[in-house]
């Protein structure tokens, strides 16, 4: 037994999973927000809820997908873009890469 509260989708929250009441004959039962209720976990694994001692059985709510099949369509994927690294004889390039290749050769000396 945990107490809960209905938020305005008319749902409560249970250990990470959503659920809503509905009757007997599969009804959905809409409750206004704030609404206090006790679930109820029976032996065999059910869940329950009472309302103003009324009894309703909890029917989980399905997760939203990121994308929905019928409206919907395949995205196409981005295409990985190229690089583009400037040649040795672009004006930045060469002084860079002389400014490290002594940097490299002032701590390493190789003979």
């Amino acid at each position: 037994m945990s107490p809960r509260t209905f938020d305005s989708g008319s749902a409560i929250s249970y250990k990470n999973h959503y659920y809503q009441a509905t009757d007997a004959s599969n009804k959905l039962i809409c409750f206004a927000k704030g609404t206090k209720c006790l679930v109820i976990q029976a032996l065999d694994g059910q869940l329950l809820v009472t309302v103003d001692e009324k009894v309703y059985a909890l029917t989980e709510i399905p997760k939203n997908a990121r994308v929905s099949p019928d409206i919907d369509f395949e995205t196409e994927k981005k295409k990985q873009r190229k690089k583009y690294i400037p040649p040795m004889s672009h004006p930045w390039k060469r002084t860079s890469f002389i400014a490290q290749q002594n940097k490299a050769h002032k701590y390493h000396k190789f003979t």
